[in-house]
C-alpha cells in the first residue's frame, strides 16, 4: 500500500514538472514573438525617408524662363546683378553682387536637364556651385569645373515677389536652401550664399536676357 502511494505521489509530481516546463517554454515563445514584433516597429519608427528634393520640379518654368544667357539681378535692387568677383576664370573664385556692368562675369547660360535642374554656366565655362555641397546656412557659392553634381544644379520657381533659385541639394530631412544674398545689402562685393527658405527679397531675383542689353527693361 505504501509502494502504492508513493508512485501516485511521483506521477502526481512529474505531471506538474511537465506542466511548469511546458508553460514556460511557450511563454518564452510568445515573449520571444512580442519583441521581434517591437525591434520591427522600433526599425519602421526609426527608419528615415530617403533624401529627396523637397521641391516639385516645375517643368512649365522652362516656358517662362527658357534656355538662354541671362544677367540676374537682385529683386529689391534690379541694378545689382550676381557677379563673379574680379572677372575670374578660376575655379573656386567666389560669386558675389555687383553694378551692372553686362561684363562676362555677370553672364549666366541658363540650361535645363532632362529633369527640369537648371545649370548656370557662364562665359569662362564654369558653373554656379556650392561649395564642398554643403546644405547649411551660409555655405558660401563660387563657381567651378562642372561636374554634373547636385551642387551645381538648381531649382528655380516663380513667386510673388521675383524667381527664388534653390540648390537641388535640399532635401525632406534639411529642407530647402536658397540662393541668397548676404543681409539683403546692395553694397558691391556683397557676398552670395545658401541660405534656408526664409521668403524675404535676398532670396529673390529676375532673369534679363543678354541680347536686351538692358536692365529694367525686358525681363521674365
Amino acid at each position: 500500500m505504501l509502494y502504492v502511494q508513493k508512485k501516485i505521489l511521483f506521477m502526481v509530481i512529474s505531471a506538474i514538472i511537465v506542466s511548469v516546463f511546458s508553460f514556460s517554454a511557450a511563454f518564452a515563445v510568445t515573449d520571444s514573438s512580442l519583441s521581434n514584433d517591437n525591434i520591427k516597429n522600433q526599425d519602421k519608427s526609426t527608419k528615415k525617408s530617403p533624401d529627396t528634393a523637397v521641391n516639385q520640379l516645375d517643368k512649365n518654368i522652362m516656358n517662362d524662363i527658357p534656355a538662354g544667357t541671362y544677367y540676374i539681378s537682385v529683386s529689391y535692387s534690379l541694378r545689382k546683378v550676381v557677379n563673379v568677383n574680379g572677372n575670374s576664370s578660376a575655379n573656386c573664385a567666389n560669386i558675389n553682387l555687383w553694378d551692372a556692368q553686362m561684363s562676362n562675369a555677370q553672364m549666366w547660360t541658363l540650361s535645363y536637364d532632362s529633369d527640369g535642374y537648371v545649370t548656370f554656366t557662364n562665359p569662362f565655362g564654369k558653373v554656379m556651385d556650392v561649395d564642398g555641397a554643403k546644405l547649411q546656412n551660409f555655405t558660401n557659392v563660387q563657381q567651378y569645373s562642372s561636374n554634373k553634381s547636385l551642387a551645381q544644379k538648381w531649382i528655380i520657381s516663380k513667386e510673388n515677389n521675383g524667381y527664388k533659385i534653390t540648390s537641388a541639394l535640399s532635401n525632406k530631412e534639411k529642407g530647402n536652401f536658397c540662393l541668397d544674398v548676404n543681409a539683403k545689402s546692395t553694397a558691391n562685393g556683397t557676398n552670395i550664399q545658401i541660405i534656408g527658405d526664409n521668403g524675404t527679397d535676398a532670396q529673390r531675383f529676375q532673369f534679363y536676357l543678354c541680347n536686351s542689353q538692358k536692365i529694367e527693361g525686358e525681363k521674365y
